[in-house]
């Protein structure tokens, strides 16, 4: 319901005391991080609000939702995650990647600003193969995040 966007089902279903708005799929996403892939800012928003959800509960390749909403540039729906007060911005994947480098892997250089100046965002680390945020913008042709790095 939240992936599709049908927001009175899943005020409806946070309603209920025997759902868990934090229910993962066979690829460990939640309705939030299924909402954040898509966009869908209203329903982000009131997932967040239910005060029920981990802002950080990882899929089963570590990702996070902040790590989803970094990669698709909603930079919307990145302002509300990022907000958070319980957000870990540099949860690492588990190939050691960090939301920077979804963000500069993707070209997405309103989020990578957004990043570059919050306190405590690792802009430096390297994965665990070796690779840091520059190389993959480098890599991908993003070329105005590699000058901005």
């Amino acid at each position: 319901a939240a992936e599709r966007g049908y927001e009175d089902v899943v005020r409806s279903l946070l309603e209920q005391q025997d759902v868990d708005p934090n229910s993962q799929d066979y690829l460990g996403l939640t309705p939030l991080s299924r909402a954040i892939r898509e966009g869908r800012q209203n329903l982000v928003s009131l997932l967040i609000e239910s005060m029920q959800i981990d802002i950080n509960l990882k899929c089963a390749a570590g990702r996070s939702p902040l790590s989803y909403a970094a990669e698709t540039g909603h930079e919307h729906v990145f302002q509300l995650i990022i907000s958070h007060p319980d957000v870990r911005v540099n949860s690492r994947d588990n190939k050691g990647r960090t939301p920077f480098f979804y963000a500069a892997m993707h070209g997405r250089e309103a989020i990578v600003e957004l990043l570059i100046n919050l306190t405590g965002v690792d802009t430096i680390s390297r994965d665990y193969i070796g690779h840091t945020a520059l190389s993959y913008a480098s890599m991908n042709g993003h070329e105005n995040i590699v000058r901005r790095l």
